[in-house]
């Protein structure tokens, strides 16, 4: 009887696991075994990672020279449309897979612990999809991936931000009109005050939104904003 209700709780506990994580790499597409979770190992360790130079991710720094709230931005990967490592994101934000970037900044977030990187940041947040959107997707992949952080860290996550108003998609736009399309469309619900906050999203093209966002909690009293995403693509 006990060994019955065993193999009945395995499976249960089994078909959780598998309905939150995928059984196939997003990559490669080969079968994950029993230690890999949303990402085989081997494509995890051959992910293509942003250069760094001193510490610093260069190509991230050059993107928020404008943006005077920045004080320094880190991504896990370089995102190019033509990579498989691409299925990462399509499947995190179209494919209802935001489990993903949940594991994914977790292992991010980790490699970063033992530097320091998150020792003065008092809270995570997630950069907010408009309430339609949100409707329409059932999910904030940058919820996910905050949590993630979160549960690497320990660090709070606090929807401080969130979307007023509604935009058109960043894809296929300038510079300029990414900017364009962003502002005045953000709104800050938390008092920042002398708080050290980071800012996370999937994916950093033209730094457009997240420079909003921090300019957002920088007016809001934050003394330091970071910048963490999963992917990071030098260019549009």
């Amino acid at each position: 009887m006990i060994s019955m209700l065993t193999n009945r709780l395995k499976r249960l506990v089994d078909a959780v696991d598998n309905l939150l994580f995928p059984h196939c790499c997003p990559v490669c597409g080969r079968s994950l075994n029993d230690s890999e979770k949303c990402i085989c190992e081997a494509c995890f360790l051959d992910m293509p990672r942003p250069t760094v130079i001193d510490g610093r991710m260069t190509h991230l720094d050059i993107l928020f020279l404008g943006t005077k709230a920045v004080d320094a931005a880190i991504s896990l990967f370089q995102y190019n449309r033509q990579s498989l490592y691409a299925n990462i994101i399509k499947d995190i934000k179209y494919h209802n897979s935001p489990q993903i970037g949940m594991h994914l900044a977790e292992r991010f977030a980790r490699e970063h612990t033992d530097d320091n990187w998150f020792a003065d940041i008092d809270m995570v947040i997630p950069v907010p999809l408009h309430a339609s959107k949100l409707r329409r997707r059932g999910y904030n992949q940058s919820v996910w991936i905050a949590r993630g952080i979160s549960e690497a860290t320990s660090i709070p996550v606090v929807e401080a931000i969130y979307a007023a108003k509604p935009h058109r998609t960043q894809t296929s736009k300038s510079v300029v009109e990414r900017r364009q399309n962003v502002k005045d469309v953000f709104d800050c619900s938390t008092d920042l005050t002398d708080k050290t906050v980071l800012i996370v999203d999937d994916v950093i093209t033209t730094g457009a939104t997240i420079s909003e966002c921090a300019d957002l909690a920088a007016a809001h009293g934050a003394k330091s904003v970071k910048v963490l995403s999963l992917a990071f693509a030098e260019s549009v």
